[in-house]
C-alpha cells in the first residue's frame, strides 16, 4: 500500500442496511465484537443493538429487516476475473427461511437465493473485478427474525489466470 492508503482486510464481516428497490447496500459496518469464532454486536446475544447479527465463517444470523443484514465483505486485492461459488443452507423448520444475495460493487446484484429448511449451490459465471471492488455476500431475515440460523462458505477464484489459480476462502 502507498503511504496514507489503507490496506483493508481481504474478508470483513459485519452487518448494513440493503436498499429494498435498487438491492444496494447502503451501509456496510464491521461488527464490532468477536467471540473467537463469530462477529457480532456485543458479548451476549441478542445485543441492544445489533439483536440477533452474528457471522463466522461459517455461516450466521441476520438482524431484523432490511436494515440490519448480515454482510460478508470480500475486497479485491488485485485485478483478476474471478468466479464464486458456494452452498447457503437454512436447516431449520420453523419460521420463513433466508435470503441470500450476491453483490458487486461493479456489477450489481449478482445473484439472489431464498432458502427455506433446504440449501442451495451458488455459481456466478467469470466477472471482471479491479483491485478495490468489494463483493458482499448478504442474508436477510425475510421479514421474519425467527429461526434464522444459515450456512454459507463462499468461495472465490480465479478464471482464466496465465499463471497458478487463486482461491480466497471465507
Amino acid at each position: 500500500a502507498s503511504p496514507g492508503e489503507e490496506t483493508l482486510p481481504l474478508w470483513q464481516y459485519g452487518y448494513g442496511q440493503l436498499d429494498p428497490v435498487s438491492h444496494q447496500v447502503l451501509s456496510f459496518s464491521r461488527s464490532p465484537h468477536f467471540t473467537g469464532q463469530t462477529w457480532q454486536g456485543g458479548p451476549e446475544l441478542p445485543d441492544e443493538k445489533l439483536s440477533w447479527n452474528s457471522i463466522s465463517a461459517t455461516g450466521g444470523h441476520p438482524g431484523p429487516g432490511l436494515e440490519n443484514v448480515n454482510i460478508r465483505r470480500w475486497t479485491a486485492p488485485m485485478d483478476a476475473v474471478i468466479t464464486i461459488s458456494g452452498k447457503l443452507s437454512h436447516s431449520n423448520t420453523g419460521g420463513n427461511g433466508v435470503r441470500g444475495r450476491i453483490i458487486s460493487s461493479r456489477h450489481r446484484e449478482l445473484g439472489f437465493w431464498p432458502v427455506y429448511n433446504s440449501s442451495q449451490e451458488l455459481e456466478i459465471p467469470p466477472i471482471e473485478i479491479r483491485k478495490g471492488d468489494t463483493i458482499d455476500f448478504i442474508v436477510d431475515s425475510n421479514g421474519d427474525l425467527g429461526h434464522d440460523s444459515f450456512g454459507w462458505t463462499p468461495v472465490i477464484k480465479t478464471f482464466g489466470a496465465e499463471s497458478a489459480p487463486t482461491q480466497w476462502s471465507a
